[in-house]
């Protein structure tokens, strides 16, 4: 990170100043007063806030090197945790690089003082207050976790003024992240899930260099969301400075369906198919299948409203043969969970439908990128992840440059669905599967 402001004969008075500390000087110590014509120099002068909106502004280096969960709609917010956790993981003095709100900037004093024998730096911009700080902090995370990270000691609070550590941590060497160009990522995100107006969570998969090649940590993120207060993450971790002990994990994944036997994949890949053309979607895709047309049309009332429906003729029109056929592919409970019987009806022994059409998510690179992540497997079940692949589109990029990206499988975050196949009387059915479009 390029800072113009940290001038040489400024780094040498820090420099002094850390020695000092580090040799037992007096409690505290003193510089002398600084004198507005010679500290204040605009803003821009840093060449690092990019933007002033917001608390804090983030980082033009954070922007420029995160990798966003894009697919949680929550950039911003994500990007000004990282920005705030990393003061407290990493680098304190980082607390500095933030203009006041006018845009002017002071350059950092060395005034600094011991408290319970660690050496504190005063803070001079737009932090200087700390109730500035705090407040700042608490809009990022809940107050349970942001109690917990203003408890640790690395910044505190003097008289109303903010104080910051001399201590300093080091990113890993190790870490890979960030982005390796304008459209691959390093890092990826996994295992996403969220309740509407209450919480999301997910897990960010941080990769590192290490002696047998790159390695793996997961690191679980959480955000709740209140009316009263917006997002704010309760569970976070920047992979840069994560905590050394989480251990390495060896995520192994297919890129076909060897792991499964010869019946479980017949099973998996008709039931799958079968799943996409009768069970998600709209009910009336059933019409445009090979070998099925439409017959007569007719209203029904649905929920109150007259809707159309039409009678299915051909490969599926009987209602009978249809209901056996998925029996041969699904469990009961899964045909009824999915709601089988609702998205098809019957009259006179044939199949009929409410006509109406259904989106698909965009987002989803084509299945031939779909990965597989086995849990376990026993004689009467097996339980595997299937890993799909989304790219979203970025405000650099054209519709087509997108759709040419997403299609070329140059991706940018990954969701797991869980699948799971049990072994019934009659034979495999499936189970669990969710489709990824």
């Amino acid at each position: 990170m390029k800072k113009k402001r940290l001038c040489a004969p400024l780094a040498l008075l820090l420099g002094l100043a850390l020695a000092a500390g580090c040799a037992g000087a007096s409690a505290s110590s003193s510089e002398a007063p600084l004198r507005e014509e010679d500290a204040r120099i605009p803003g821009e002068g840093s060449g690092f806030v990019v933007q002033l909106e917001g608390e804090p502004p983030v980082s033009q280096q954070v922007r420029e090197n995160t990798v966003t969960p894009g697919f949680i709609h929550m950039t911003e917010e994500y990007l000004r945790a990282r920005e705030v956790f990393r003061l407290f993981r990493g680098n304190p003095s980082h607390v500095e690089d933030f203009p006041r709100e006018d845009g002017t900037w002071y350059q950092p004093g060395t005034l600094s003082q011991e408290i319970d024998g660690k050496l504190y730096y005063r803070a001079w911009n737009r932090y200087e207050n700390w109730a500035d700080f705090e407040a700042m902090v608490r809009a990022v995370f809940t107050d349970e976790y942001a109690d917990a990270l203003l408890a640790e000691g690395t910044f505190r609070n003097r008289d109303g003024v903010l104080w910051y550590a001399a201590d300093t941590a080091q990113p890993d060497p190790a870490y890979q992240g960030g982005r390796t160009d304008n459209f691959l990522t390093v890092d990826q995100y996994v295992g996403y899930s969220e309740v509407e107006n209450s919480f999301k969570e997910f897990t960010l998969l941080a990769h590192y260099e290490g002696e047998n090649g790159v390695f793996v940590r997961e690191l679980p993120l959480r955000a709740e969301y209140t009316e009263e207060t917006g997002w704010r993450f309760d569970r976070f971790d920047d992979p840069a400075y994560t905590d050394r002990t989480y251990p390495p994990q060896q995520r192994q994944e297919y890129t076909d369906l060897s792991f499964l036997t010869e019946e479980q994949q017949a099973l998996f890949t008709a039931a799958r198919q079968a799943a996409d053309d009768y069970l998600f979607g709209s009910a009336s895709d059933i019409l445009r299948l090979p070998g099925n047309r439409m017959g007569e049309t007719f209203p029904v009332q649905q929920n109150g409203y007259t809707v159309e429906a039409a009678v299915v003729e051909g490969e599926d029109g009987d209602y009978a043969a249809l209901t056996q056929k998925m029996r041969g592919l699904f469990t009961g409970e899964y045909l009824e969970k999915t709601g089988f019987t609702q998205r098809f009806g019957v009259k006179d022994g044939r199949t009929t439908v409410i006509l109406g059409d259904m989106g698909t998510d965009i987002y989803y690179t084509d299945g031939a990128f779909d990965t597989y992540r086995l849990i376990g497997a026993r004689e009467d079940a097996v339980d595997f992840m299937l890993v799909a692949h989304y790219a979203s589109p970025q405000d650099y990029e054209t519709d087509d440059s997108f759709i040419y990206r997403r299609d070329t499988g140059n991706w940018d975050y990954l969701v797991e669905y869980p699948v799971r196949l049990v072994n019934t009387p009659e034979g495999w059915r499936l189970d669990t599967y969710e489709r990824p479009y």
